[in-house]
């Protein structure tokens, strides 16, 4: 994929990554040095916009890109990356006043909805604090929650992203389950 465009793809790269990532929890082997040049790949594609990503766009409050793209290299071990904090800082100042993340297209099923967004943001939240922030973190990460639990999904995707939102959350099992 990325002999043949300069764009990152959450289908393309993160999900792959993803399962890289349970793949190696789970012990099946896989090309590690494919898996590793991708991630660096992201890495490098980030990067690039490294300065941009920092001028904050509040109209425009999407977790797709940022929170799929780190959800995808999550499971490798990467020195600390300065767009890895530039991504995270903007998501975090793109936070409703409701607690929301909102969607930037409508790209089903990995990017229609709110509750997708809301979801990745609070997993990019928890896997990626920033030093010095965990309480302000911590406040949005409970306020994303409390929008997750007040929402009425209209698909299975929504209901897939609500519980795994509020799992990332740390929400208690017995909640969990009462959604489920």
């Amino acid at each position: 994929f990325t002999e043949k465009t300069t764009c990152f793809s959450c289908h393309q790269q993160s999900l792959p990554g993803m399962a890289a990532g349970l793949a190696r929890r789970r012990g099946i082997a896989f090309d590690e040095k494919i898996a590793r040049a991708e991630a660096l790949s992201v890495i490098g594609h980030m990067e690039s916009s490294r300065e941009s990503t920092l001028q904050i766009n509040i109209g425009v409050r999407t977790a797709t890109i940022p929170g799929y793209g780190l959800l995808g290299l999550e499971d490798f071990e990467l020195p600390p990356q300065r767009v890895i904090d530039a991504l995270v800082h903007r998501l975090a100042a793109q936070q409703s006043t409701d607690g929301r993340w909102g969607r930037l297209s409508s790209r089903p099923p990995l990017g229609y909805s709110d509750v997708t967004d809301t979801a990745l943001a609070l997993r990019t939240l928890k896997r990626f604090p920033l030093p010095g922030r965990q309480r302000e973190f911590d406040r949005r990460i409970k306020q994303g929650a409390e929008w997750l639990r007040q929402v009425h999904p209209s698909s299975t995707e929504e209901r897939a992203l609500q519980l795994l939102g509020l799992a990332w959350a740390e929400t208690k099992p017995s909640q969990l389950k009462k959604l489920a």
